[in-house]
């Protein structure tokens, strides 16, 4: 964008996916969230997932035990000057930037993925079910809510890929597997 301050971040790949992750109190948090990048990657090895957090230490710590992972890091705090991709994943409920989101005219898929739940709907809260697939729009992009958990109705776990394969959660609903069709445009 001419006479902006905005930088874009090359893009030589078929596509970028952005992960926009808060580390909030654990490793969990960043560990869930490189976990889901190294299933995205393993499936689609040509694109890239651009992985914006607010703790570089860590993300280094977990990223040092998987080598074979590729995903670069950028610091959230700058994300506001750089032009998003057209899939964002926001993690545990963060509060979504939509006024940098507005800036951009293309449509964005906005993947909101929140923390572990499992609980199932009850007649005096809502659970799992209620929550999981819910969609909204912000501005003229649509928001997925996605609800990982084990239970038939929620989003499934996140399978880890090694070397020899996929590691497999017994009775687990896969992550990757039903949600993957997700990433595509």
């Amino acid at each position: 964008m001419p006479g902006t301050n905005v930088r874009t971040i090359p893009t030589a790949v078929k596509k970028n996916i952005d992960f926009l992750v808060t580390a909030v109190d654990n490793f969990g948090d960043t560990g869930f969230a490189l976990d889901l990048a190294e299933s995205v990657l393993s499936e689609r090895p040509d694109w890239t997932v651009r992985f914006f957090s607010d703790d570089r230490e860590l993300f280094e710590r977990l990223s040092a035990r998987r080598p074979h992972a590729k995903v670069p890091y950028f610091e959230l705090s700058g994300y506001g000057n750089i032009e998003p991709s057209e899939t964002i994943v926001s993690f545990f409920d963060r509060k979504l930037p939509e006024a940098h989101f507005a800036k951009y005219a293309f449509p964005k898929k906005i993947l909101q993925i929140s923390y572990l739940r499992f609980d199932a709907d009850s007649a005096d809260r809502p659970g799992v079910g209620s929550l999981n697939g819910t969609r909204y729009r912000i501005g003229g992009d649509e928001v997925v809510h996605l609800v990982p958990s084990p239970l038939p109705e929620g989003a499934g776990v996140v399978v880890r890929k090694g070397a020899s394969g996929q590691v497999p959660v017994p009775g687990f609903p896969n992550f990757s597997e039903r949600h993957l069709t997700s990433f595509d445009s």
